[in-house]
Protein backbone atom coordinates (compact mmCIF):
# COMPACT_ATOMS: atom_id res chain seq x y z
CA UNK A 1 0.00 0.00 0.00
CA UNK A 2 2.36 2.49 0.92
CA UNK A 3 4.35 1.74 -2.40
CA UNK A 4 1.22 2.72 -4.16
CA UNK A 5 0.64 5.97 -2.45
CA UNK A 6 4.20 6.70 -3.18
CA UNK A 7 3.88 6.24 -7.23
CA UNK A 8 0.31 7.58 -7.31
CA UNK A 9 -1.38 11.14 -7.52
CA UNK A 10 -4.75 10.42 -7.37
CA UNK A 11 -6.84 7.31 -6.61
CA UNK A 12 -9.58 8.11 -9.06
CA UNK A 13 -9.04 5.15 -10.98
CA UNK A 14 -8.91 2.77 -8.18
CA UNK A 15 -12.32 4.31 -6.57
CA UNK A 16 -13.77 3.82 -9.57
CA UNK A 17 -12.83 0.21 -10.39
CA UNK A 18 -14.05 -0.34 -6.75
CA UNK A 19 -16.98 1.44 -7.43
CA UNK A 20 -17.57 -0.60 -9.99
CA UNK A 21 -17.47 -3.61 -7.70
CA UNK A 22 -20.01 -2.81 -5.54
CA UNK A 23 -22.68 -1.51 -7.69
CA UNK A 24 -22.35 -4.01 -10.90
CA UNK A 25 -25.10 -3.38 -13.37
CA UNK A 26 -27.88 -6.25 -12.54
CA UNK A 27 -30.44 -8.32 -14.26
CA UNK A 28 -33.82 -7.85 -13.05
CA UNK A 29 -33.56 -11.28 -11.33
CA UNK A 30 -30.00 -10.25 -9.80
CA UNK A 31 -31.41 -7.40 -8.35
CA UNK A 32 -33.63 -9.49 -6.57
CA UNK A 33 -31.46 -11.93 -5.71
CA UNK A 34 -28.95 -9.05 -4.46
CA UNK A 35 -31.47 -7.35 -2.28
CA UNK A 36 -32.29 -10.61 -0.94
CA UNK A 37 -28.89 -11.99 0.18
CA UNK A 38 -28.27 -7.86 1.66
CA UNK A 39 -31.86 -8.07 3.59
CA UNK A 40 -30.52 -11.49 5.24
CA UNK A 41 -27.01 -10.21 6.12
CA UNK A 42 -28.85 -7.04 7.64
CA UNK A 43 -26.85 -4.92 4.72
CA UNK A 44 -29.55 -1.72 4.51
CA UNK A 45 -29.91 0.87 2.23
CA UNK A 46 -28.48 3.59 4.14
CA UNK A 47 -25.27 0.76 5.00
CA UNK A 48 -24.86 0.72 1.35
CA UNK A 49 -24.96 4.38 0.84
CA UNK A 50 -22.36 5.28 3.75
CA UNK A 51 -20.11 2.75 1.91
CA UNK A 52 -20.06 4.45 -1.60
CA UNK A 53 -19.80 7.52 0.64
CA UNK A 54 -16.58 6.29 2.46
CA UNK A 55 -15.29 5.29 -1.02
CA UNK A 56 -15.84 8.51 -2.94
CA UNK A 57 -14.17 10.30 -0.37
CA UNK A 58 -11.10 8.05 0.18
CA UNK A 59 -7.82 9.90 0.30
CA UNK A 60 -4.18 9.38 -0.46
CA UNK A 61 -3.23 10.02 3.08
CA UNK A 62 -6.28 7.34 4.63
CA UNK A 63 -4.22 4.80 2.47
CA UNK A 64 -1.00 6.10 3.72
CA UNK A 65 -2.52 5.60 7.41
CA UNK A 66 -3.51 2.40 7.26
CA UNK A 67 -0.25 0.98 5.67
CA UNK A 68 1.12 1.90 8.98
CA UNK A 69 -1.22 0.08 11.02
CA UNK A 70 -0.43 -2.79 8.19
CA UNK A 71 2.90 -2.98 8.42
CA UNK A 72 2.28 -2.83 12.30
CA UNK A 73 -0.17 -5.84 12.67
CA UNK A 74 2.52 -8.16 9.57
CA UNK A 75 5.51 -7.39 11.63
CA UNK A 76 3.79 -9.31 14.83
CA UNK A 77 3.51 -13.08 14.31
CA UNK A 78 0.70 -14.18 14.58
CA UNK A 79 -1.62 -16.76 13.83
CA UNK A 80 -5.24 -17.74 14.45
CA UNK A 81 -5.88 -21.53 14.48
CA UNK A 82 -9.24 -23.41 14.92
CA UNK A 83 -10.28 -26.10 15.93
CA UNK A 84 -11.84 -28.41 18.81
CA UNK A 85 -10.82 -27.04 22.47
CA UNK A 86 -9.22 -29.40 24.14
CA UNK A 87 -6.76 -29.82 21.38
CA UNK A 88 -6.06 -26.03 20.95
CA UNK A 89 -5.27 -26.12 24.43
CA UNK A 90 -2.79 -28.93 24.13
CA UNK A 91 -1.14 -27.26 21.51
CA UNK A 92 0.62 -25.20 24.09
CA UNK A 93 -0.72 -21.48 22.97
CA UNK A 94 0.28 -18.16 24.33
CA UNK A 95 -3.10 -16.67 24.28
CA UNK A 96 -6.24 -18.59 23.26
CA UNK A 97 -9.86 -17.16 22.76
CA UNK A 98 -12.94 -19.10 22.58
CA UNK A 99 -15.53 -18.05 20.23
Amino acid sequence: IRQLVDREKSLLGFIIGAFSGISPLLTPSLVGFSADVNYIRGFSENDRRELRKELVSTKLEDLSELSYILDNALSESSYCIVGPKNQVEAAGLDKIYSL
